[in-house]
């Protein structure tokens, strides 16, 4: 897996799989990836087209958003994405 930024987007950080997945089975690998690398995730949030995880990674908050179409993406400010982008991708 790894992680991007969406062109034109600085506010997102997208996940990128070998091949497609099902949402429940993408969800399932991000969350263990996020923990992996330290990330504290919160409960889920339900909103009607999406679920929302609080998240943490050392003094870096953002959110996990798991879209039931479109699967998994990080919000946060550009800063705190730009510098997860590094942390996130460092084996």
């Amino acid at each position: 897996m790894k992680v991007y930024i969406p062109e034109g987007d600085k506010t997102h950080l997208g996940f990128r799989f070998p091949g497609p997945l099902s949402v429940d089975k993408e969800t399932e690998l991000v969350k263990r990836f996020l923990l992996e690398k330290g990330v504290e995730i919160g409960k889920s949030e339900m909103m009607p087209e999406c679920d929302i995880y609080k998240c943490k990674l050392g003094e870096y908050g953002f959110e996990l958003c798991v879209d039931l179409d479109y699967g998994c993406t990080i919000l946060a400010d550009e800063d705190t994405v730009a510098t997860l982008e590094k942390l996130l991708s460092e084996a």
